[in-house]
């Protein structure tokens, strides 16, 4: 909420506070609400108005951080159970575990993409295309702009006709979403030397 007022500075520092209150406890509790909190503070970091390389670099972090808890959650369940109504059962252990890594992989990709770094955004991008999670349209919606930055038009095209049907068939194109999907087709266009396309 500080974030949302302006107070991106106060923001983070609480974000950080929780985080540090929760480290090195083997709970599933303070495992998932570290993971909320890092999330939290990548949207705070995406919204600063600092270098890019410095932003990057710390959401870069925060990515870093969601992959080592989900690697020491998936080789330690049994300590991590703490019956709170939010741990998953064990047959959904994987699902959960696999939704955050490809988060944490999306994360790595749009920094190193928006850092101009392709390659290592490529190699975000394929793990992240290896798992469950990616094969749902909610992922390959986020995974959208992504691609735009990498100059991979096709593919974020592709996936934006399929919002825009859906949004469609909603009967509702007059929003944020759809607002992204014209945003990309005109970067896409501009890149081709559409110009009067992009511009329309």
């Amino acid at each position: 909420m500080l974030s949302g007022i302006g107070r991106a500075d106060e923001g983070l520092a609480k974000i950080d506070s929780v985080i540090a209150l929760l480290r090195g406890k083997r709970k599933f509790n303070e495992l998932d609400a570290t993971i909320i909190a890092l999330k939290r503070k990548v949207n705070v970091l995406k919204t600063r108005a600092e270098g890019q390389e410095v932003r990057g670099e710390r959401i870069f972090d925060c990515a870093r951080q969601m992959l080592d808890l989900m690697a020491d959650y998936e080789q330690h369940p049994d300590e991590y159970h703490d019956g709170t109504y939010r741990e998953p059962p064990e047959h959904l252990r994987p699902g959960y575990i696999d939704f955050y890594r490809a988060q944490a992989y999306m994360f790595m990709a749009e920094a190193e993409a928006k850092a101009g770094n392709k390659a290592e955004a490529r190699k975000y991008l394929s793990l992240f295309e290896q798992t469950d999670y990616a094969k749902t349209f909610m992922a390959r919606k986020d995974f959208a702009p992504i691609y735009g930055l990498l100059g991979e038009y096709e593919k974020m095209l592709a996936i934006h006709d399929e919002q825009e049907a859906r949004l469609r068939q909603q009967g509702d194109t007059v929003n944020a979403e759809y607002a992204t999907i014209l945003r990309d087709r005109a970067m896409a266009a501009e890149a081709r030397g559409r110009h009067a396309e992009a511009n329309a």
